[in-house]
């Protein structure tokens, strides 16, 4: 069995499985949704299309990200990736776990797609998140990786701008309602006299960032 067969295989189990789902939760409303068999059509479609597009980029150095474009032919393969994850949220969950996989490790910030790719992806995960209040667990995730990462074959002001980029996604979760996580996350490594992610330039970017979002009335009660 061929590996295109297999995939089309998968993609269309993945597809049932999450029109019964929707139908099952749809039940449990006391409501109907759009027929299931459309459903499993266009979601199988979309499945594979969204699969065929990650790969791609995983090769790219860079790609373009774009709220509100359509699929046309025109379109980066970026954007038609946004635009199938804006459509669809298991797109979207596959989208955020495969960016969250690919830049977990070291073998990432050292390739030399590093500089353009990191630019990109975060990019893409804060549109995600914005989209998709759900990926949000995972774009914190990915954020705080690339907290971790480092490269000396890159200057260090190339390198914060990268941090300080994942800092502003953070800060955009932040006053999406992800407080605690977020505010946990950065104490702790605070607290961490190990730990090197964070210097003071960083540390006051980021504080800086809150102070220009961040109301009066919720200082005063912080305070």
């Amino acid at each position: 069995m061929t590996a295109s067969v297999v995939q089309n295989k998968c993609t269309r189990l993945l597809a049932l499985a999450s029109v019964a789902a929707e139908k099952a939760a749809l039940e449990e409303l006391g409501e109907t949704g759009i027929a299931p068999e459309n459903d499993k059509v266009t979601l199988t479609r979309m499945f594979l299309q969204g699969s065929q597009l990650c790969k791609q980029l995983e090769i790219m150095v860079s790609f373009l990200v774009a709220i509100g474009v359509e699929p046309a032919g025109s379109a980066s393969s970026g954007q038609k990736l946004c635009s199938l994850a804006f459509q669809c949220a298991m797109v979207a969950y596959g989208m955020i776990m495969q960016a969250r996989e690919f830049t977990s490790g070291p073998k990432f910030a050292n390739s030399p797609s590093f500089p353009t790719m990191s630019v990109s992806i975060l990019s893409l995960v804060r549109l995600l998140s914005q989209r998709q209040p759900f990926t949000r667990g995972d774009a914190l995730q990915v954020a705080l990786a690339f907290l971790r990462h480092s490269n000396s074959e890159i200057t260090y002001q190339k390198l914060n701008a990268i941090k300080e980029q994942s800092l502003r996604l953070l800060i955009f979760l932040l006053i999406s309602g992800a407080v605690n996580p977020v505010v946990g996350a950065i104490t702790s490594r605070l607290q961490d006299k190990t730990n090197s992610e964070l210097d003071p330039s960083l540390i006051w970017y980021f504080v800086g960032g809150i102070a220009e979002v961040v109301h009066l009335p919720v200082c005063v009660y912080c305070l």
